[in-house]
């Protein structure tokens, strides 16, 4: 039995260190370090709701029920800020609230008048906040000069300090005042956000850099953090990320939608104009997983290996890479991955059953079973035929699954809750249960025995690109994670990571994760960059250039096998090594391209976000899984039927750069899709590692499958949940783009761009060239193909 505190992930002791491993004994976990979040308080703030009601007069729409329907959505607290005028809040609203309020309270107001200082005196809110702001502001425009007004300061916190309210002063991210806000008495500073809001879509590093400082100087000084104005979904995640002792941050405006038309809404309220305005459950609920702990992980890099308490091997990635082949590892290795999973019984062997054994197989696991239905054994089903022809052991369900240590779900989604009911009364007590995709866990809330560890090891590819790049020496990133409800002798992760290895996943990295973190992120992916955009972009490219008058034999090779190697290259490099392969005009054309086209998809990329979190997208696949996959079948027969699918592929060869230098639009295509994804799925709290692994890293993965036999392989190879997503998407999103790429110059794809004139402007060039290598895809991209020191080029 592994230890019960093994070194895994980025731990909050120091055990991993960058590309090394260590083993100490654990120690007592200090009140805060760098790696450990603290999750911060969501606070609403109200006052867009009373402006709306005082606009039109009477009490429409009601305040009182907004505050308590919010809290229904999981806000952990109320803000309010009266003004003098009380042209959206008014002092009474302040009163009445208060018996209404089951989280915290937060008032906010300039203390100088009397009047907001008896207020507050009066209703006794949990937290006041002192801002500064004119009588004739329409909202805070600026932070305390501590210094000049320290002496005032320390009177008025003293007044509200005594009678038991908690106190905050709205500051500027200085940290002259920060030092000067701590001489004041105050419980906490409030950084005034507006200024990293509007430079976050410029450089968000350099946006966030100041409230950084503040905020490190503040814990210093004992200060805690709180932050708010002009947050929204799109720049909080990157905010809290940056300041992970951040205590709570207040949002309004951005949580109120302005929506024309039906659906359905808790909180739906009526506006001065016969607006639908709406405080919409799925996005407060989104703001509130940017802190949840259940979407957050660790990075794991390499593997410890025990026996009996102690470690027996260390895998050093500086001196060896990613434990690599059979042949790489120690008997000692072996020997600690068959202790944890002695007898394996695999149901399911198609493209991820058949190669993820073959990986446990050259990974030294013997005993490695598949167990089929007695019809697919006796009709020598395809199943039948990959196991025996890998010569594995088969059986049915009622022979070997009495025996397993570890039971390894790996049939197609839709049919999981089956094979579950079926198997689980053959299970022995005590014995473990694996998925490599938590949908049914998730989306179907499908409930296991309570003596069944549940585990999930979910490499990020196909089944068939799984094997391929362990033969290459290399392997796929892979997310692991242990169901809360199931994990009764604590032994899940210690079946994780060994099955972990065993695939070869620790070879590209392992990320200790969660079901719903897995869940959401794959659907995230798959949907968008890496199959449904994938899909688009190869019928719309090769239609424009049929359309353009280029051989469509030469058009269907360019696109059938442009996608691999395009996307090899930012699995090496990055979208920079991607860019850095073309021209220098036709890179400007292809960033330029790939700003228009994140322009014109980011609403489909947020829709299908949220359809994701929500769960509609589930629900909806699941209704056509009722129906006997109705548009699932049409869907596929359509695109069989496609000019690009039915078109032969010319004998000509065309040289690895042709496939760039023709190819400036597939590249705008991979870069803006990468890009879009990553940035949707960090700002709906997913962390960077996970969503890089999502949309950046297994996209040539998927591109391999396109190049083998076009569409109809990637869609046959993938998840069926995975392909129904893909569909849903491509059907939205060519309409959406079609024209704007039907548009362009001919020589953005089939020909060379600008006939090989490679002049530019060297500052535009120069700007280009900033923005790509500065996006956090590439930060964290980097920092994760850093330890991919066994990567491989496909051959």
């Amino acid at each position: 039995m592994l230890p019960e505190r093994l070194a895994i992930g980025m731990q909050e002791q120091g055990w991993i260190l960058r590309n090394k491993i260590i083993w100490e004994k654990p120690n007592p976990v200090p009140s805060y370090s760098p790696d450990r979040r603290i999750m911060p308080k969501l606070s609403v703030n109200i006052n867009k709701i009373a402006t709306l009601r005082n606009a039109r007069g009477g009490n429409v729409p009601d305040l009182l029920a907004v505050a308590k329907d919010i809290q229904s959505f999981g806000a952990e607290g109320i803000t309010i800020h009266p003004r003098p005028d009380e042209r959206h809040i008014r002092y009474q609203d302040a009163r009445d609230l208060k018996p209404l309020i089951t989280t915290e309270y937060n008032i906010e107001g300039n203390p100088t008048t009397q009047k907001f200082v008896d207020l507050v005196l009066a209703v006794k809110p949990t937290q006041v906040t002192l801002v500064p702001d004119a009588e004739a502001n329409i909202t805070s425009d600026a932070g305390w000069d501590t210094i000049k007004h320290q002496n005032y300061l320390q009177e008025v916190i003293a007044i509200f300090k005594a009678a038991g309210i908690r106190t905050s002063i709205f500051l500027d991210p200085d940290e002259r005042m920060v030092i000067a806000a701590a001489k004041t008495g105050a419980d906490r500073i409030e950084l005034y956000t507006e200024n990293y809001a509007l430079g976050f879509s410029k450089n968000r590093k350099e946006a966030i850099a100041p409230y950084v400082r503040a905020a490190n100087w503040a814990k210093e000084l004992g200060l805690e953090i709180n932050a708010g104005h002009d947050l929204s979904l799109q720049n909080i995640a990157f905010f809290a990320q940056q300041i992970p002792h951040l205590s709570e941050v207040s949002i309004g405006h951005a949580l109120i939608y302005l929506v024309g038309g039906g659906g359905t809404y808790k909180g739906l309220i009526e506006g001065p104009n016969g607006e639908r305005i709406v405080m919409q459950q799925i996005r407060t609920t989104k703001t509130k997983q940017l802190f949840n702990s259940d979407l957050l992980s660790d990075v794991v890099y390499g593997y410890n290996f025990f026996k009996d308490g102690k470690p027996i091997a260390t895998a050093d990635l500086n001196k060896r890479g990613w434990v690599a082949l059979k042949k790489h590892l120690s008997q000692g290795e072996q020997d600690a991955i068959v202790a944890v999973i002695s007898a394996m019984m695999l149901r399911g062997c198609g493209a991820q059953g058949l190669n993820q054994a073959l990986n446990m197989r050259d990974s030294g696991l013997k005993n490695i079973s598949f167990a089929l239905r007695k019809e697919a054994i006796d009709q020598k089903r395809a199943s039948y035929q990959n196991a025996t022809e890998n010569n594995f052991n088969v059986g049915n369900y009622e022979v070997l699954i009495p025996d397993a240590d570890l039971v390894i779900n790996l049939t197609p989604d839709k049919q999981h809750s089956d094979v579950i009911k079926s198997v689980m009364p053959l299970m022995k007590k005590g014995a473990a249960l694996s998925y490599s995709h938590g949908f049914n866990i998730v989306e179907e809330g499908m409930k296991i025995r309570k003596d069944i560890t549940v585990i999930m090891v979910a490499p990020k590819c196909p089944g068939t690109e799984l094997r391929e790049e362990y033969k290459r020496g290399f392997g796929v990133p892979t997310l692991i994670a242990v169901h809360p409800e199931n994990d009764p002798e604590e032994k899940g992760w210690d079946y994780a990571k060994a099955y972990a290895v065993a695939t070869g996943g620790d070879r590209a990295g392992v990320l200790r994760s969660s079901f719903v973190a897995e869940v959401k992120s794959d659907l995230m992916g798959e949907q968008t960059i890496l199959c449904g955009l994938l899909q688009t972009g190869s019928i719309l490219c090769f239609d424009k250039m049929v359309a353009e008058g280029i051989e469509a034999s030469y058009a269907a090779k360019l696109v059938q096998y442009g996608w691999e190697v395009i996307t090899e290259s930012i699995k090496h490099g990055g979208v920079t090594n991607m860019m850095d392969r073309l021209s220098n005009p036709a890179k400007i054309a292809a960033f330029e391209i790939s700003e228009q086209l994140k322009e014109i998809m980011q609403p489909l990329f947020y829709k299908h976000m949220d359809d994701i979190i929500s769960g509609d997208f589930s629900k909806t696949m699941m209704e056509d899984w009722k129906n006997d996959d109705v548009k699932l079948f049409e869907w596929r027969a359509a695109t069989k039927e496609t000019a690009f699918e039915k078109t032969l592929i010319t004998d000509k060869k065309i040289p690895e750069q042709e496939y760039f230098d023709n190819g400036v639009l597939m590249v705008a295509l991979v870069k803006a899709g990468v890009e879009l994804a990553f940035e949707t799925m960090v700002e709906a709290g997913i962390i960077e590692e996970s969503a890089y692994y999502e949309s950046l890293h297994e996209v040539p993965l998927i591109a391999n499958t396109i190049a083998r036999k076009k569409l109809f392989e990637m869609n046959r190879v993938i998840s069926d949940t995975a392909e129904y997503g893909c569909y849903l998407f491509d059907h939205a999103c060519k309409p959406l783009i079609k024209n704007y790429i039907d548009e362009l110059p001919s020589e953005v794809i089939g020909r060379s761009y600008k006939n090989g004139d490679n002049t530019v402007d060297n500052k535009e060039l120069i700007a280009v060239n900033d923005v790509i290598r500065n996006h956090p895809v590439e930060e964290i991209g980097k920092y994760l193909r850093g330890a991919m020191t066994a990567m491989k080029t496909i051959v």
